[in-house]
């Protein structure tokens, strides 16, 4: 199983998704390590508690999901405390990738310190998927060193269909991204731990409206940008 560094990986919780409940089997990482995530669904809604965290510490911990045990997607922070000292927090199971899986893998991991920038994201991710938008069309001005693309794009049920140019000086024009391969673009620069990321969430629907960001001052023309404009929303 892959080990993320700056982490502490604790017990793995397999959550088996069928029609009619929840059948947890648990697996564990090091069983050494006392802390364990336990998770159940309810009414549509995961319920996830971390055990065994020591009430002095206070750095931060987040629920990751997979469902494969090999790319693992971050969630949400987890830091609401219980009477007995535990963490917990709730999710809709609209707001966690995989939807439609047979097997889902959960697990907490530790960060060294507060992260705002992520925290940001994760908010507005959830504010996105929780709106349930799968058709929209946007303007969206994209830019990076000094290339640029403008132009309108449709999205149908997750998926591209149409790409207006408007103004462009790219040589070929780059593929059109749906607002969550922007969230996915803005997720790798976060962990890649970039330079500068400079973000404007849409206020209604979280989508990362107004973006900048700077990998290394150290290394040239690979700044970019992207603001996302006149974005409607299709039935």
């Amino acid at each position: 199983m892959n080990v993320i560094t700056h982490q502490t990986t604790i017990t793995v919780i397999l959550i088996l998704l069928c029609k009619f409940g929840v059948q947890p089997a648990a697996a564990g990482d090091n069983p050494g390590i006392p802390p364990q995530l336990h998770v159940t669904l309810q009414d549509e809604t995961f319920q996830f508690r971390l055990t065994g965290i020591q009430t002095g510490v206070r750095t931060p911990w987040i629920v990751q999901s997979s469902i494969d045990c090999t790319d693992w997607e971050d969630l949400a922070f987890i830091e609401d405390r219980t009477d007995d000292g535990d963490l917990q927090i709730e999710l809709p199971a609209t707001s966690i990738p995989g939807q439609g899986q047979p097997t889902r893998f959960f697990r907490a991991r530790q960060l060294e310190s507060d992260d705002r920038i992520l925290r940001g994201y994760l908010t507005a991710r959830d504010t996105w998927r929780t709106a349930g938008i799968d058709s929209y069309s946007m303007e969206v001005n994209w830019g990076v060193s000094w290339f640029f693309w403008h132009g309108t794009v449709t999205v149908r049920n997750k998926r591209v269909i149409s790409a207006e140019v408007i103004a462009t000086n790219f040589f070929e024009p780059p593929e059109p991204r749906t607002i969550d391969d922007w969230f996915d673009d803005l997720k790798r620069a976060i962990d890649q731990k970039a330079e500068r990321i400079a973000v404007t969430y849409d206020k209604v629907f979280g989508f990362p409206a107004d973006v900048y960001i700077d990998i290394s001052s150290m290394i040239a023309d690979e700044e970019q940008g992207w603001t996302i404009s006149n974005f409607i929303p299709h039935r």
